[in-house]
């Protein structure tokens, strides 16, 4: 399956499909010309005026109760509809089972300061279906908070201190070394790293 261009691509639809809402289930994603997912990524997705770098990227949101946010139960109207939702250009799922698309499928993945939110016991299984999403010749983009760098402000207190990391406010303190391993233990096997301290050198 032939990868989409790296810039903004052109939806295959008429003008008057241009009017439809944005995709808001799996199936509705699955029929797009390309897809780009943003794990986490909240207000950051297509149509959204103030972040046009999102243009045509879903956001993918985690469902009440899993430690996801953005989604909420919405009934509709009289009827018993509680499904939980979070507007065009969005799908709601737990990231902690597989997304419902088939493999080499997708073009791009994001996903920004969304894996410190999740325990690192999930990423083996959340690492191998990025992969078996994307297309070959695909893309996955990962940014998280480095907690190797001692000079985050919000890790002046622990520094300092023998006990543990006082109410932590990420489940992961995620670093260079963590990822590292958990990226070569996975089917990607390697990745560019940018902007990070190296912390498997002592010293």
């Amino acid at each position: 399956k032939q990868v989409c261009s790296t810039g903004s691509y052109s939806f295959e639809y008429s003008e008057e499909a241009h009017k439809r809402p944005g995709p808001t289930t799996w199936k509705e994603v699955a029929g797009l010309p390309c897809i780009y997912l943003n794990l986490g990524g909240d207000a950051d997705r297509h149509g959204n005026p103030d972040r046009p770098s999102y243009t045509n990227y879903i956001t993918v949101q985690g469902p009440r109760g899993t430690e996801g946010w953005g989604c909420g139960r919405v009934a509709d109207g009289n009827t018993t509809d509680t499904s939980e939702k979070c507007g065009e250009w969005c799908v709601c799922h737990d990231l902690k089972y597989p997304i419902p698309l088939e493999a080499s499928s997708v073009d791009r993945i994001l996903s920004e300061h969304m894996l410190e939110h999740i325990d690192q016991s999930n990423y083996p299984v959340f690492l191998n279906e990025l992969h078996r999403l994307l297309k070959p010749g695909g893309r996955a983009r990962i940014a998280v908070p480095d907690y190797g760098n001692w000079n985050l402000d919000n890790q002046n207190a622990w520094k300092h201190e023998a006990e543990p990391f006082p109410d932590p406010p990420h489940p992961t303190l995620t670093n260079y070394a963590l990822l590292k391993k958990y990226v070569a233990a996975s089917p990607f096997r390697i990745a560019d790293w940018l902007q990070y301290y190296d912390n498997t050198v002592p010293g």
